[in-house]
């Protein structure tokens, strides 16, 4: 495998297991040490996070291997530009449709408040900020409340 090949991780080792990695992560070689490699994985489970994480040529597929050279322009200017400390994934403790308390009063301007109750719309989050509907009936039987996107620290899942 070669410089900006597109990778699938097919195989989970320790590692990429402690990096909250999982099977299918898509990524980029950024760096190739022999059969090891750095990759650079985009986390579809939480757009913005990324995980760059050092792995076994052994435990990859190549998606392309093709790179058209305007991409690879792109990768090199923007990677060098960019801090690439090794790190992995945040850690995903939601799900789709799980119940949820606010912890917060910062989302009052959107007529939601600590301690309400909701429920998580989707199971991916943009920038660690997945969209929670808040949505209720009163004693009247008017709805109130609105989906809301919630910065998952702001939330916890009940049991």
């Amino acid at each position: 495998m070669k410089k900006y090949d597109v990778v699938k991780l097919m195989k989970l080792s320790q590692k990429s297991i402690e990096n909250n990695l999982y099977e299918g992560a898509i990524g980029v070689v950024i760096e190739n040490e022999g059969t090891n490699l750095k990759v650079l994985f985009c986390n579809q489970y939480n757009e913005g996070d990324y995980a760059f994480v050092m792995v076994s040529e052994n435990d990859l597929k190549v998606l392309n291997d093709n790179v058209d050279s305007e991409i690879r322009d792109f990768f090199s200017e923007k990677l060098s530009k960019f801090n690439l400390k090794e790190k992995g994934f945040k850690t995903k403790n939601y799900n789709a449709y799980d119940v949820v308390e606010l912890l917060v009063d910062k989302y009052a301007s959107c007529g939601v408040y600590k301690g309400d109750v909701g429920v998580i719309m989707d199971d991916v989050a943009v920038n660690d900020c997945v969209l929670v509907d808040f949505g209720r009936l009163d004693e009247n039987n008017n709805f109130l409340g609105d989906c809301v996107l919630v910065n998952t620290k702001d939330i916890r899942v009940l049991k």
